[in-house]
């Protein structure tokens, strides 16, 4: 192909700044990571503090059917919980709120991109039973 021929196929193109280009990514069309995340964060909030074998005995008898799990503290506080299946992490994600010797344990998934710092203890999901709600402080119509 002689120089003139290619010079005759960018005859019609536009050249543009990367400034030039936008995009827009909605929620619902940005694909999630597939990765394994089988650790989760954990940070204990109590007035006093709970120790290594507080912490042990009683969360081996609450997960005593998961197989494979370990922890280890990195700070003064936060816990690195490791499980062998994602499954099992999931499980105990669902199951909040966890308490030893009368500590709530805030659990916290722990993205890979993230530093232990990085990750946020400021909610964690509690239920609870109401038997009487008082209607009068409702703020739609009943």
């Amino acid at each position: 192909m002689d120089p003139t021929g290619i010079c005759e196929v960018f005859e019609d193109s536009i050249q543009i700044a990367p400034d030039d280009i936008t995009f827009t990514l909605n929620p619902g069309e940005v694909d999630e990571p597939q990765e394994e995340n089988k650790v989760l964060l954990e940070k204990i909030i109590s007035r006093y503090k709970v120790g290594k074998a507080a912490i042990q005995g009683s969360l081996k008898l609450s997960w005593n059917v998961i197989r494979g799990w370990k922890w280890k503290e990195i700070e003064d506080g936060l816990l690195q919980f490791t499980f062998a299946h994602r499954n099992d992490a999931m499980n105990v994600l669902a199951r909040r709120p966890w308490f030893v010797c009368g500590a709530l344990l805030v659990i916290m998934p722990w993205p890979a991109w993230l530093t232990p710092q990085e990750v946020r203890f400021d909610k964690t999901p509690i239920w609870s039973m109401w038997r009487v709600f008082p209607l009068s402080t409702a703020t739609c119509p009943t």
